[in-house]
């Protein structure tokens, strides 16, 4: 899908390079305007369609579902099944507690968070170095810190 978008991009670059040229503008006539008035107006569709492309596969997370580290508040990101998992808190664990969720959220060290959804408007990813807290039960892992999650997909969606 992303290397359509990519041609249809190149083309249409294509296509405004070449009518700018004095002469085939005087040969086009009055069309010039009509055609580049129509040409912005498909690029703006395939910047729109190209942003979504990015969208979606930023919530598909990577090869272990990691999507990134999202700010959290009391209202919560992932409302559902909160547990405070202590000390044994792993990936896998949180996966098992959100059982029938499309994401979950490693909180603070030690809490698990389960959703459906994830709400970019309110709740923005945040850089990476915001998220610095090593799950206990699991050290090569980062359980967000605070108010915020280490966001991955739920165990049937990887």
């Amino acid at each position: 899908m992303r290397s359509l978008v990519v041609l249809l991009l190149t083309l249409q670059t294509v296509l405004v390079c070449s009518l700018s040229d004095d002469y085939f503008r005087k040969w086009m006539g009055w069309q010039w305007n009509d055609r580049l008035s129509k040409t912005n107006k498909i690029l703006k569709v395939l910047k729109d369609i190209s942003k979504k492309i990015d969208s979606i596969e930023s919530d598909q997370g990577d090869k272990n579902g990691y999507i990134g580290c999202f700010l959290d508040d009391s209202s919560r990101q992932l409302p559902y099944n909160y547990k405070n998992l202590g000390e044994g808190i792993n990936l896998a664990k949180c996966r098992e507690n959100c059982k029938g969720y499309k994401y979950v959220g490693l909180q603070y060290r030690v809490q698990c968070f389960c959703g459906n959804r994830l709400e970019k408007t309110r709740y923005k990813q945040k850089p990476e170095s915001d998220c610095n807290m090593r799950c206990p039960g699991e050290l090569s892992r980062i359980c967000g810190s605070a108010g915020r999650n280490s966001v991955y997909l739920g165990m049937n969606q990887i």
